[in-house]
């Protein structure tokens, strides 16, 4: 049975699991604590879940089958300290080395990077990898180099960042159309895969905000997939 994992709005503290023939859902992952606050969702070659709790700082891991998640790493640097919106660890990736978890915050405009060791990826200690790293850091993926790629929610941009010191070795952005194209030339594996950028055209990205000095663009790239970039109103959330 093919399936589809999507978190709930933030605020809600648990994960469905959606059947894509039949559009069907149910309850895959529960969390506790204060007000968790879902995010980001990766997977590791095992099956195993993890979930960014944007809110508490937390990376929460559950298995294949579901049930209620424990905390993997809970760190002050994957909470929001700095103005709203309250919205710290983001999206999350693991590199394929298998060495390392990255995680944006995106109140705090950081790359915190945790080591994992072993098969089943042991956390180490959370270190700020990048800081002031676009503005907004959402979404983030690493290509089969290793590289970095980050949606920044703010700035309305996409950065490349090379994997050992975090620089960056390409930039996309101004994504002002619905449906807008970015050819990334220094990396012409991911062109074609690249070809299509979604973003949010509506004032409601604008009233989502409470930042008094830091309002969302009226265009403005949050998630990222080979597939293309989504804006806030198109399919944020899922996992593929």
């Amino acid at each position: 049975m093919a399936q589809t994992f999507a978190h709930l709005h933030t605020g809600v503290w648990s994960c469905l699991s959606v059947d894509h023939s039949s559009g069907a859902s149910s309850v895959f992952m529960t969390v506790t604590g204060k007000q968790p606050g879902l995010d980001g969702m990766t997977f590791d070659g095992a099956g195993n879940v993890y979930v960014t709790d944007a809110h508490q700082g937390i990376i929460w891991k559950v298995g294949p089958d579901g049930g209620e998640a424990s905390a993997r790493v809970s760190s002050a640097l994957l909470k929001p300290t700095r103005i709203p919106p309250t919205i710290g660890a983001n999206g999350l990736a693991i590199n394929n080395k298998k060495t390392a978890l990255f995680v944006a915050n995106t109140a705090n405009d950081t790359i915190v990077k945790i080591p994992v060791n072993g098969s089943t990826l042991e956390p180490g200690t959370s270190e700020v990898f990048v800081n002031r790293i676009g503005g907004g850091p959402d979404g983030l993926l690493i290509d089969e180099h290793d590289n970095l790629w980050i949606a920044c929610n703010q700035s309305n941009e996409i950065l490349v960042l090379e994997p050992t010191q975090g620089r960056v070795v390409a930039k996309l952005g101004d994504f002002e159309e619905s449906t807008a194209t970015a050819r990334p030339s220094a990396f012409s594996g991911r062109t074609a895969s690249y070809s299509t950028v979604t973003t949010c055209l509506s004032p409601t990205c604008r009233s989502m905000s409470r930042r008094p000095f830091r309002s969302w663009p009226t265009s403005s790239a949050w998630g990222i997939s080979w597939r293309g970039i989504c804006g806030p109103l198109m399919d944020r959330g899922l996992a593929r």
